[in-house]
């Protein structure tokens, strides 16, 4: 294993937010061997970039706060580095900072576990966003059908009720929500499907945008986070 292991922050924008989590980590691959950082291969048949990624967003969601790590066979200084994928990042992949973690850090996967989203629904007679909290925070299982098939979750396991709170519109026919939700090994429930399981009987909802805002749940490993916006 490499002692080198950089955490690199990063955002998924515009129509790049359409890539799968496949598709992205190749988008960002290539701009690795682009920049000329010394990564490290994995050893065996199928030789591979070292690397690692948080929790994979789902296809058509945006994020402003995405974390790659990467191993490295030498030290490069962070804004070194940063600068090198800078110059070359895709764009709708802009790189905002990264800074070192040591090796035995545990997985991103299992250190950011928390996501902050932002919904912004249709709301034309102005008292979605009201209900929607409401039965929220009155609701305790709801039901989602995945893979065709119906199954119930404890809504609080899910969804940190009390900081889930209305949001500045963009425009005055929309609402906009704050959604804290639980990451965790076998994945999450996007936001769209918690909504449409505690939204009103017969009304249906029409999502406008989802952006994860960001991913937290140990204080913020990036020093350098902010200074190449």
């Amino acid at each position: 294993m490499s002692d080198f292991r950089l955490r690199i922050n990063f955002q998924k924008l515009g129509k790049l937010r359409q890539l799968s989590h496949l598709e992205l980590a190749r988008a960002l691959e290539r701009c690795v061997r682009r920049s000329g950082l010394p990564y490290a291969i994995s050893q065996g048949f199928s030789a591979h970039m070292r690397h690692s990624f948080s929790a994979a967003l789902p296809v058509g969601t945006a994020s402003l706060d995405e974390y790659m790590d990467l191993e490295l066979t030498s030290f490069v200084p962070p804004k070194a580095a940063v600068s090198a994928l800078q110059q070359v990042a895709v764009f709708g992949l802009p790189i905002l900072g990264a800074c070192y973690v040591s090796p035995n850090e545990p997985a991103l996967q299992a250190t950011r576990c928390l996501a902050n989203y932002e919904v912004e629904l249709c709301d034309p007679e102005h008292d979605l966003a009201d209900q929607l909290l409401a039965a929220l925070r009155s609701t305790l299982e709801i039901i989602v059908r995945k893979k065709g098939r119906p199954r119930s979750y404890h809504l609080p396991d899910l969804l940190e009720v009390t900081q889930t709170r209305r949001l500045v519109a963009s425009a005055p026919d929309l609402c906009r929500l704050f959604m804290p939700i639980t990451l965790t090994e076998g994945g999450s429930l996007r936001p769209e499907l918690i909504l449409e399981a505690v939204a009103p009987a017969g009304r249906s909802l029409e999502i406008v945008d989802i952006i994860r805002i960001s991913l937290r749940a140990q204080p913020d490993l990036l020093e350098h986070k902010g200074e190449h916006r």
